[in-house]
């Protein structure tokens, strides 16, 4: 998963977890991102939608960058 789609994908929300997730990719991160990268933008998804998903269509692409993400990290630990 690129830093780009993140980024695009979480600019659409407008919750505080998603935003420290922009921050942290547009200051911290590299375009590279590592693992590491990839697991803090992964908890902040999961915490938004902990704290504010109520099921709808609206939050249908955070549910999908969630789900990338774990497959990303499923992957990685099965090579």
């Amino acid at each position: 998963m690129q830093r780009s789609e993140l980024l695009a994908a979480l600019k659409q929300y407008g919750f505080i977890e998603t935003s420290e997730a922009i921050i942290f990719l547009s200051i911290i991160a590299e375009n590279k991102l590592r693992t590491e990268d990839k697991q803090f933008v992964h908890a902040k998804i999961v915490q938004c939608l902990a704290h504010h998903e109520d099921g709808s269509d609206y939050f249908a692409q955070l549910r999908d960058l969630k789900l990338g993400l774990e497959q990303v990290f499923d992957a990685t630990a099965q090579d």
